[in-house]
């Protein structure tokens, strides 16, 4: 992975907390579907899209340099 990777999960993580203190109602709609842990409503879709970004690098890297 590159720096850039890294950079792009932080800043996703930051937008998302940011969007969920900005938006009462998806704040609360976090809450009723993770119980009331907000942790997990912040936690999970940073490493979902985390997920994505690592498996977007391999493919590509797998397929542009495929001989």
């Amino acid at each position: 992975m590159k720096w850039t990777d890294f950079f792009n999960i932080a800043l996703f993580a930051f937008l998302w907390v940011m969007l969920i203190e900005k938006k009462s109602g998806l704040k609360k709609w976090i809450l009723d579907v993770t119980n009331d842990q907000l942790i997990l409503g912040i936690v999970v879709p940073v490493i979902v899209y985390a997920a994505i970004v690592i498996v977007g690098r391999i493919m590509k890297n797998k397929y542009l340099n495929a001989e």
